[in-house]
């Protein structure tokens, strides 16, 4: 049976300072911010995204481990942020 590992402790995922790096995207603030504290509290990073081209801008910069995304949004829905990610060097 495998074993989680918490992501403060495990220094060889995610970032360089040893934590996973999540990108939270939502178009309601309010649930990026509600997300990102619980996330958070469990020991990792976490950046905000408010809307999927935002999101992918940030992806192609980097340093992004996971992405937890809303489907509907309205610049750019969840499903056509992912196809677009995917194409992301």
């Amino acid at each position: 049976m495998a074993t989680a590992t918490h992501p403060s402790r495990d220094s060889s995922a995610g970032s360089s300072a040893g934590c996973t790096l999540i990108l939270v995207v939502d178009d309601d603030p309010a649930q990026c911010e509600l997300l990102k504290e619980e996330l958070e509290r469990e020991g990792y990073v976490v950046e905000v995204a408010t809307g999927g081209r935002m999101a992918v801008e940030r992806i192609k910069r980097g340093g992004i481990d996971l992405v937890v995304s809303d489907v509907k949004m309205l610049d750019l829905d969840g499903l056509d942020m992912l196809r677009e990610i995917q194409t992301v060097d």
